[in-house]
């Protein structure tokens, strides 16, 4: 990912609940969560429920790792504050 550009495909691949990412034995921080939030990342299009999957996602991020989700949720609290009620839909 660290040399990919416009256009390039990164797959990712059975990761399941993990918040990093495994390269040569060197673990760095990474979520799908924060990659649909930033939009660099889409759901494929083969996922036919699109909700449930991210829900799914919701889902482990809400048991394996509460404190992420508690701050992540607290950010997106302060995002709609700042912009205003009619704004910021919540994922």
């Amino acid at each position: 990912m660290d040399h990919a550009q416009e256009g390039d495909l990164i797959a990712v691949i059975g990761k399941g609940h993990e918040t990093y990412r495994d390269r040569e034995g060197v673990k760095t921080p990474f979520l799908e969560r924060e990659l649909l939030d930033k939009k660099l990342w889409q759901i494929p299009d083969r996922i036919r429920d699109r909700a449930a999957f991210e829900e799914n996602i919701n889902r482990a991020l809400r048991e394996h790792h509460p404190e992420y989700w508690r701050s992540r949720q607290q950010g997106l609290e302060r995002e709609r504050a700042r912009s205003g009620p009619s704004r910021g839909a919540e994922r």
